[in-house]
C-alpha cells in the first residue's frame, strides 16, 4: 500500500486543479440547464412561492456541488492508495457524473411543477 508521503504534493495539486477547473464548467451547465428548465415554473406560483422556489434552487445548486466533490475525493482516494490517478478517465466521470445531475435537475424541476400546478391551480 501507498502511503500518504509516497504521493507527490505537485500530482494531487495537478488533479484537484483539474478537477477544479471542471467544477466550472458543471457550474456553467448546470445554471444554464436548470435555468432554462424551471423557468417556466413562475408561471405556476404566486409571489410567496417564489421565496421557496429561489430556496429550492440554492438548494440544489450546494447539493450538486458536494455530489460533485466525490469525483475529486475518488480520484485523490486512488492517488493515495494506488498512486495512481484517473488521468483521461478523469473526463469520462465527470460526463457520466454531469450527466446525473442533468436527469436529477429534470426530475427536481418536474416535481416542483407538478407540485406548484396541484398548489395554485395551473398557469396564471
Amino acid at each position: 500500500m501507498t502511503t500518504a508521503a509516497q504521493v507527490s504534493s505537485n500530482t494531487l495539486r495537478e488533479a484537484l486543479v483539474k478537477w477544479e477547473r471542471l467544477r466550472l464548467w458543471y457550474n456553467a451547465v448546470m445554471f444554464i440547464v436548470g435555468w432554462s428548465i424551471s423557468y417556466h415554473l413562475k408561471w405556476h406560483m404566486d409571489q410567496q412561492a417564489m421565496l421557496g422556489y429561489w430556496g429550492s434552487a440554492v438548494l440544489f445548486g450546494v447539493t450538486a456541488n458536494v455530489f460533485f466533490t466525490l469525483g475529486p475525493a475518488c480520484e485523490c482516494y486512488c492517488l493515495a492508495f494506488r498512486n495512481r490517478g484517473f488521468g483521461r478517465g478523469r473526463i469520462v466521470l465527470f460526463v457520466l457524473g454531469l450527466g446525473v445531475s442533468l436527469a436529477a435537475a429534470g426530475l427536481f424541476s418536474l416535481s416542483l411543477t407538478l407540485m406548484y400546478g396541484a398548489i395554485f391551480g395551473g398557469p396564471r
